[in-house]
């Protein structure tokens, strides 16, 4: 479960992450626009100075007949092509904007058509002439950097802040959570965003609810405490002293028997589920029960329900016709710690729902303290405790049954195996009780 957790990203460290990532491409996307238009922008001034050049020569010849102007010398070189031009210029011969790498230099120059008509005119920046504009280039690069860092410190600030404003209000949230417990203090509803206000509200909501459903358990479990056990002993001593004036034999004996074993399950039901309730059992609740004793005091006791049934203890015994019987398979001596009242309810309740569908041998094993339950059955529901989303369908015979046993191996850590055999038609339980064993080995 910790790793898994470890694994899952933390919310604030992505929020972090995608905001510092969304300034970074902004600062680029800054950075860029800027570059390319400072390029655009040098060639268009370039372009604009050499035509304004070419403008003033072409007018000047058409007044003059005659090359009289000329432009900045120590600027601008001057070809035509009816009187000689450099190698390089030699390949270019349609009128345009063009840039030309001559060794280290960077040449932009302009070609037209000859004023005189014949030929063309060239027009091209001296070594370093066109680079007047690097000065400013490096200012604006400067600038653009100051700003972009600028921009990007305060997205990172942005972002911290942004982070903040989430986290703040989750983290609020996360230790409402862990008050979710009923020993823990109330909350109420704090959080400034109608969001994540509506989230605590229904938790605090929840949490007064389950309060009160423990509150009422918890009263339950002392009210059953106190207020079933008066009228349980009263039962009792009445059931003791019934049997002491009437004799066996005499009318209402068998069921002032009944009476006494009655109040006898209803004190040992109110036990177990007292002792279910608590959250920690405690050790003094542990006793050293010898389960192979009680497998065959409750196979006698559930045998009694069953109208002369036949007790089996060896595989070779006679079949009883027409009779529910058991086999058994258990040794002599097989100690576990465990409460006694979890383990005679478990054993009752699990032998008695096997007698209610058997119709043949019930067959009883118990090998390294893992007890099975085995009967043959035509007609049975799907009671298994592995079902899925652990729901039970509850059975007019079965009722609670099977229920009960699963949350008794759940409270002492015992492996419950609900078995159904379609074709065998069998049905069986198995409780591997190895923990148990080991504790009352090392008791």
């Amino acid at each position: 479960m910790k790793s898994e957790q470890h694994q899952r990203p933390r919310l604030f460290r992505r929020l972090t992450l995608y905001t510092s990532v969304l300034g970074i491409l902004f600062i680029s996307l800054f950075f860029t626009t800027t570059y390319v238009a400072q390029e655009h922008m040098e060639i268009i001034s370039l372009h604009h100075w050499l035509d304004a050049e070419a403008n003033m020569l072409e007018n000047e010849y058409r007044q003059t007949q005659s090359f009289s102007y000329r432009p900045n010398p120590a600027e601008f070189d001057i070809y035509r092509s009816n009187s000689g031009i450099p190698a390089w210029l030699s390949s270019y011969t349609k009128p345009g904007f063009f840039e030309h790498q001559l060794g280290p230099e960077d040449k932009h120059f302009l070609i037209r058509q000859d004023p005189s008509g014949n030929g063309l005119l060239y027009i091209v920046f001296k070594d370093n002439a066109d680079d007047y504009l690097d000065p400013y280039e490096e200012k604006l690069h400067i600038a653009s950097l100051i700003t972009s860092t600028a921009v990007l410190l305060l997205m990172i600030t942005y972002g911290a802040y942004l982070v903040r404003q989430f986290a703040w209000p989750l983290q609020q949230l996360g230790k409402k959570i862990q008050q979710m417990p009923p020993d823990q203090p109330d909350f109420g509803a704090e959080s400034p965003y109608e969001e994540i206000y509506r989230i605590e509200q229904a938790l605090s909501d929840s949490k007064r609810q389950i309060a009160g459903y423990f509150r009422r358990e918890q009263e339950f479990s002392r009210f059953a405490a106190h207020e079933i056990r008066t009228p349980l002993m009263v039962l009792q001593g009445s059931a003791d002293l019934i049997n002491r004036c009437i004799s066996d034999g005499q009318p209402g004996y068998k069921a002032a028997i009944r009476i006494a074993q009655a109040a006898q399950d209803i004190r040992l039901l109110t036990d177990t589920f007292l002792l279910l309730g608590l959250d920690h059992i405690d050790s003094q609740h542990y006793d050293r029960v010898n389960l192979s004793v009680q497998l065959h005091q409750q196979i006698g006791e559930a045998a009694k329900l069953q109208p002369a049934p036949c007790l089996l203890s060896e595989p070779t015994a006679e079949h009883c016709t027409g009779q529910s019987l058991f086999k058994t398979n258990i040794p002599d001596e097989l100690y576990i710690c465990a409460p006694q009242s979890f383990v005679l309810i478990m054993l009752n309740n699990l032998l008695r729902n096997a007698l209610s569908y058997s119709n043949g041998m019930i067959e009883v094993t118990c090998t390294q303290a893992r007890l099975t339950v085995t009967n043959p059955t035509s007609d049975l529901p799907d009671h298994s405790p592995n079902k899925e989303n652990g729901k039970h369908n509850q059975d007019k015979h079965y009722g609670y049954g099977l229920t009960i046993v699963e949350r008794i191996c759940e409270r002492l850590n015992w492996q419950l195996t609900v078995e159904r055999h379609a074709n065998g038609g069998q049905f069986s339980v198995s409780v591997d009780m190895s923990s148990s064993l080991s504790d009352a080995t090392n008791k």
